[in-house]
């Protein structure tokens, strides 16, 4: 990212909270989401008005789903 930051000719507009558009030369660009985070995690907003869930939420379900798998496994003999 350094080196993107420090090109001559590059410009970082940010479009809002963890989106960034680096517009190159030559008419190009790149849209850079959640510079540096997960982007699962980093992007969530919460804002959805149909389903809101908190960034808060996606954690607690990332961290079941990754315990169960490590059940799973601990215990496939016992479980065929």
């Amino acid at each position: 990212m350094d080196r993107l930051n420090n090109a001559k000719g590059v410009t970082k507009v940010n479009i809002k909270p963890q989106v960034d558009r680096y517009d190159l030369p030559g008419g190009h660009g790149i849209y850079l989401l959640a510079e540096g985070r997960l982007v699962n995690l980093g992007c969530a907003d919460g804002q959805n008005p149909t389903r809101p869930r908190p960034l808060v939420g996606r954690g607690h379900g990332l961290t079941g789903r990754s315990g169960l798998r490590i059940c799973v496994y601990a215990n496939h003999t016992r479980h065929p």
